[in-house]
């Protein structure tokens, strides 16, 4: 298992390499189903194929992978049986852009008020 410090510098790769490649991401978390662990990755459009590739080289154990609105948790480096979320990923993105939209609310409010 890394340190916390090594999994953000692996974490800072991987963003570089995105950026490099001019590969569109946004930073997400993921979690397990049970929410007892989390961690934050990147969110980009993607092939299953290149996903494991860019697990595979930044040796992750697992990546999720969303196809037509169905999430899956998928073994890169571990061996389990790949499972699906019982949420759509709309409704996950549904809930992140009503975040996302008060947290720009509320940014604008302070900028109107300095």
């Amino acid at each position: 298992m890394l340190s916390d410090i090594e999994n953000h510098q692996r974490l800072l790769k991987f963003h570089q390499q995105l950026f490099n490649e001019n590969v569109p991401f946004a930073p997400v978390i993921g979690c397990s189903p049970d929410f007892t662990h989390q961690e934050i990755g990147a969110g980009i459009q993607c092939t299953e194929a290149v996903a494991q590739s860019l697990a595979s080289t930044f040796q992750q154990n697992a990546i999720y992978f969303v196809q037509q609105e169905k999430i899956f948790l998928e073994p890169a480096l571990m061996s389990f049986e790949k499972a699906k979320l019982d949420k759509r990923f709309s409704e996950y993105v549904g809930e992140w852009l009503d975040e996302d939209v008060k947290l720009s609310a509320l940014i604008e409010d302070a900028r109107h008020k300095n």
